[in-house]
């Protein structure tokens, strides 16, 4: 590869979509693999990486063969590395691998291309560097600005016949024969369906901002498809053309409506509203969801961080004691200045648990011991990370629960500043998803009771709490002075709650640290034992089907 800072401008963009395969090149075809292996795509000069996918009974798996490894991305979006299955955010070489809210993002900065699965709309979108201009060969094509010859077969021969095309590409023996189709003409007379015209042709399209950067025809004739075989109708190319589109750089286009819906799982069952739909909904207080949004630079202090696994425990346990037996955990982290090298995982990024986004206590006691902080002096000021977005970021995490007692835990080194995201955005994000915030950070929380200066180690919004009154205490409430900072007031404002994070260093402690672990604990407990009446509404999250249900709290 050229090296050099200039990278060409244009890049190339390909998806596996269902049983469709969209070339870089823009064309199209239908493609149903047989229980086999086929090359994607390959750098056929540089011979430095290669995709290829495996298509089985439980869906297809992606294989990326870069820096001497295998790195295997299964249906449900768990990580292999030559077999062996690993917890996001992993690096392999200059792959970084991150779990996203709607799927999964990979990043090669080394050789410039990048990986977007969706799970939902069952894609793989995968775009290279203009770099691989005429480099690249396999199913997707070869990448030289040219559709009609990207059936060229892996003997270097153009072929127009599909099965032809498609078996060359195989690798190893197969149980089945493949089925592949190309583009049905529509006969005389016949007439596209009108949505799919509406979304791909028409000149008041949703999407028409992207149509000189994306061409829409082959998403045309991948909705057509789906019309008349009863499939998806017009979500999966509407999905599939967005997901082109942010990979070429244009954001911003919204699914369809009607493409847009939200889960809604509870006690009674599973249903789904659609974008727009408002539901009453109480939480049941016997449910909790929990997230730690937690800043991985070496501020923290290792003694702080090794706590960490152990104040999971002791919220299961003050949970659990308090009648709240359903609890889940997630953890987001940000900050971290090696992530920030690497480019993908430079934003706020999921730790998974057992290769999923949620878990229980004691896989996210596993997961936080497991985390590695970073001084930021590994890293220029740019890479300081947005604490606001992260608490943003979580507190519209799609896999909140509208049951449950939603709760966001930031754990930071310093109070937060307004960067990427202004203080409004994130208290409306909180307030639209009935999620309180709770900080832990090295707060100065110095009280003036009875003639004598203490010091308390947690406040809220009614009671402060100390080691002599753990359980917290009105009273010293009022004689207790308040953290002044960004985070600190969007925490009282959630309904939450600021504690001091020094005291959980059992070295400076002692026994204290314990006391403050089940003090923190039992106060968040409290909140989730309680029912409450929200109002929830379906609306759209972004580039996808998946909505998220915003629910307010409307009573306590």
């Amino acid at each position: 590869m050229p090296s050099g800072s200039w990278i060409p401008k244009f890049k190339g963009v390909a998806s596996v979509i269902g049983d469709h395969i969209v070339t870089f090149d823009g064309r199209h075809f239908d493609f149903r693999g047989s229980e086999c292996t086929y090359l994607l795509t390959r750098d056929f000069r540089g011979r430095s990486w290669a995709m290829t996918m495996t298509y089985s009974r439980s869906g297809k798996s992606l294989d990326v063969y870069a820096y001497g490894k295998r790195v295997t991305v299964t249906p449900k979006l768990h990580v292999l590395v030559d077999g062996v299955k690993q917890e996001l955010p992993l690096s392999v070489g200059n792959l970084s691998i991150v779990r996203t809210a709607s799927g999964l993002h990979a990043k090669d900065l080394g050789h410039l291309f990048t990986i977007f699965v969706d799970p939902e709309s069952n894609s793989h979108t995968i775009s290279v560097s203009g770099w691989y201009h005429a480099r690249l060969g396999g199913l997707l094509g070869n990448f030289d600005n040219e559709a009609f010859n990207d059936l060229t077969e892996s003997n270097g021969q153009r072929s127009e016949d599909l099965l032809r095309f498609t078996r060359s590409w195989r690798l190893g023996r197969c149980r089945h024969a493949n089925l592949a189709s190309g583009s049905r003409r529509r006969g005389a007379g016949e007439r596209p369906h009108p949505e799919c015209e509406r979304l791909f042709v028409a000149s008041r399209s949703p999407f028409r901002r992207c149509f000189g950067l994306v061409n829409p025809a082959p998403f045309m004739e991948i909705c057509a498809h789906e019309r008349r075989s009863g499939g998806q109708q017009t979500c999966l190319a509407a999905v599939a053309y967005m997901r082109h589109c942010a990979a070429k750089g244009f954001r911003g286009l919204q699914a369809p409506a009607q493409c847009t819906r939200c889960d809604l799982r509870s006690g009674t069952g599973f249903r789904q509203l659609l974008a727009g739909q408002r539901e009453r909904i109480s939480s049941t207080g016997t449910a909790a969801d929990v997230v730690i949004v937690l800043e991985e630079r070496g501020c923290l202090g290792r003694d702080t961080v090794r706590r960490l696994p152990e104040l999971a425990v002791q919220m299961r346990s003050s949970l659990v004691a308090a009648g709240v037996s359903d609890v889940r955990f997630g953890l987001l982290g940000f900050g971290n200045p090696a992530h920030h090298r690497r480019g993908s995982s430079a934003r706020p990024h999921w730790h998974t648990m057992a290769g999923e986004l949620t878990g229980s206590a004691d896989q996210l006691a596993a997961a936080l011991a497991a985390v590695e902080t970073h001084d930021i002096a590994d890293a220029g000021a740019e890479a300081r990370a947005d604490a606001l977005d992260a608490v943003r970021l979580a507190a519209r995490f799609p896999e909140l629960r509208p049951h449950a007692a939603r709760h966001v835990i930031l754990v930071t080194c310093d109070e937060c500043h307004e960067g990427r995201r202004t203080l409004q955005s994130v208290r409306r994000a909180l307030d639209e998803s009935g999620v309180r915030l709770h900080l832990l950070a090295e707060l100065r929380l110095p009280t003036f009771a009875y003639g004598r200066r203490s010091q308390a180690f947690g406040v809220d919004a009614g009671r402060a709490f100390s080691t002599e009154a753990p359980e917290g205490s009105a009273v010293l409430r009022g004689f207790t002075r308040l953290p002044t900072g960004k985070c600190a007031r969007l925490a009282a404002g959630s309904g939450g709650a600021a504690f001091d994070l020094r005291y959980l260093r059992r070295r400076q402690y002692g026994s204290q640290a314990t006391l403050f672990a089940r003090s923190f604990a039992d106060r968040l407990a409290r909140d989730s034992a309680h029912p409450a009446a929200q109002e929830c509404q379906c609306g759209a999250s972004g580039c996808g089907q998946s909505a998220r249900l915003r629910c307010r709290r409307t009573g306590e």
